[in-house]
């Protein structure tokens, strides 16, 4: 260290001129030369057994460009990896230039385990199978083949290619479309088609129909259906009866198979029962436009001699009911638009109401039965007098409600009527409608879906008991009626009646206020009896006569009779 100082000051002095000792350069020197350096000297460490990668080159051709190099790793134990790559690069020179160094020259061999002899062995032979493959020389000839063909579609390009016209093809045209058969010869023309009615159901003409039954040859009623017909009915008076006695009451009523019948063809959307005493008399209306009518105490055993049927209506009959002041006088209510009577005395249907519009369903708006209050689809309601000649309506106004199904007049207050639809069921005035935007007296809240009926309790119109889609029967109080009614009672019942059976519908018992029955899903079928508390109070059940879902019933006014109607267009009489 000292020599090589004195080596650069005696060069710095040659070249340089002399310098003060002052100077920065002779203090640096100054302190140079007091610093002593002492090199601590190394222990002894015995090199460690590593790996080290080597990568052996193997002569694949004579430039050194081509010369790919494999990584090799050895086992060094003294070498160093530049020295391990000298000796495997000398003995690769002795060697022939395709086959891989053999590693007996290593140091350290005979301390290899068996398994890195053999990994070196598989190295070794892979290392011959890809030299055998020629690699490098099938690159050089894939990289000429590509320039060559590069060449050869740049010239093509560069030429013009001249297309030669292609012969138009005639398209093949069908045979039978050109009306001709397989030797080219004419057909001959198609008989004319049928003429089909553009309606499926088309209007009845206006003005009266025959009162004529349609399944049987007679062309008149039997003269004990028509004096049935025809019985004066006395006023209903309120009965209040204990529960255990009303339980004893709804117990004692049966069916048997004489009691069911296929009254109508289709579907029973309306059931109405006759209030007279000695004979039992049921009409029913189904989704054809046919009304049926039953004499359940016939004294034929046939069954088809006591039911007629009558086509009054082309589309469905929604809403049917007996005259309260006049029980010779039917009335049934149609999709159709119509409304007719069916007077048994002068044997017609006389049309009472013609529109346009869809009709859904009607109520008496007068005690005699005279005055109908009439609802549509489309959220209108409309008066129709009777007494009058027209077939038009007296009074017309929108509700603000989107569809109405169901009309019921108030019992007791007759300007007072609920109506039930999509958007709900709220009550209203006749005294307060407007023909447009008419404001409801009050409304019925707690309804989350579509609701299928609402009807005022009988006599006193304190409850109203409505049939929701959203699987519940509510009771309402309606003894003050304003601003919006909370439910008093909610009970959970199965109304999803899917697309082929008619919507529930519960009605109140006309002798008891406080009670009211309704159809079920429940497996066996049955009707069930509620009273407003919400118990439930006796099921009607029999799995012999009882097999269908009965959607629509209907009481007898002063009488046990309960009447239920399915599907199918059969009647079922409990009594």
């Amino acid at each position: 260290m000292g020599g090589l100082l004195m080596t650069g000051r005696s060069t710095s002095q040659e070249q340089t001129p002399v310098q003060s000792k002052t100077s920065p350069v002779h203090r640096r020197s100054d302190r140079i030369k007091e610093k002593k350096i002492t090199v601590s000297p190394r222990r002894p460490r015995l090199p460690p057994k590593r790996l080290v990668d080597v990568y052996v080159s193997t002569d694949y051709g004579s430039s050194e460009e081509q010369r790919p190099s494999s990584k090799r790793r050895c086992l060094k134990q003294h070498a160093s990896p530049k020295k391990c790559l000298s000796r495997n690069s000398e003995s690769s020179t002795d060697s022939d230039s395709d086959t891989v160094p053999v590693y007996n020259d290593y140091p350290g061999q005979g301390e290899l385990s068996e398994y890195e002899l053999k990994r070196l062995e598989n190295i070794r032979q892979n290392q011959a199978f890809f030299s055998a493959l020629n690699l490098p020389q099938a690159k050089r000839a894939l990289q000429t083949l590509g320039a060559k063909k590069s060449l050869s579609i740049s010239a093509l390009k560069s030429k013009k290619v001249v297309k030669t016209p292609t012969k138009k093809v005639p398209p093949r045209r069908s045979m039978r479309l050109l009306k001709l058969d397989p030797d080219g010869n004419s057909l001959p023309e198609p008989p004319p088609k049928p003429q089909t009615n553009l309606e499926e159901n088309p209007m009845k003409p206006p003005g009266p129909l025959p009162l004529v039954p349609i399944n049987v040859e007679i062309g008149c009623l039997p003269a004990d259906v028509i004096e049935s017909w025809c019985e004066p009915v006395k006023r209903l008076q309120e009965q209040q009866t204990c529960l255990k006695k009303y339980k004893e009451r709804l117990s004692s009523m049966s069916i048997c198979n004489d009691l069911v019948a296929k009254v109508v063809q289709s579907r029973i959307l309306s059931v109405a029962v006759h209030p007279c005493v000695g004979r039992i008399l049921v009409a029913a209306g189904d989704k054809l436009g046919h009304v049926g009518l039953w004499n359940v105490n016939g004294s034929s055993s046939n069954e088809e001699k006591n039911i007629y049927m009558f086509e009054p209506h082309s589309r469905s009959v929604s809403s049917l009911q007996f005259s309260p002041g006049h029980p010779a006088q039917l009335i049934s209510l149609s999709y159709d638009g119509t409304i007719r009577c069916a007077d048994v005395q002068s044997s017609v249907f006389d049309e009472v109401y013609r529109s346009e519009d869809s009709l859904s369903s009607f109520d008496f708006l007068s005690e005699d039965g005279s005055t109908l209050l009439i609802s549509k689809w489309q959220a209108t309601v409309s008066v129709v007098d009777r007494r009058t000649q027209r077939t038009t309506h007296e009074k017309q106004a929108k509700l603000k409600n989107k569809t109405v199904r169901t009309v019921n007049v108030h019992p007791s207050n007759r300007n007072v009527f609920v109506i039930a639809g999509q958007s709900g069921a709220a009550i209203y005035d006749i005294r307060y409608l407007k023909a447009q935007g008419s404001d409801d007296v009050s409304s019925l809240v707690g309804n989350k879906n579509t609701i299928s009926s609402a009807y005022f309790s009988a006599h006193s119109g304190n409850r109203i008991v409505t049939t929701s889609m959203d699987d519940f029967v509510r009771i309402y109080d309606s003894s003050n009626i304003s601003g919006t009614l909370p439910p008093l009672i909610s009970i959970r019942h199965n109304n999803h009646t899917g697309r082929w059976l008619t919507k529930f519908e519960a009605v109140w018992d006309p002798q008891q206020t406080d009670y009211f029955v309704v159809g079920s899903m429940s497996w066996p079928r049955r009707i069930e009896v509620f009273h407003e508390t919400g118990q439930l109070v006796h099921m009607f059940l029999n799995e012999e006569c009882l097999g269908s879902v009965c959607s629509i019933n209907a009481w007898h006014p002063s009488r046990s009779v309960l009447v239920g109607g399915n599907s199918s267009g059969r009647l079922h009489v409990f009594m």
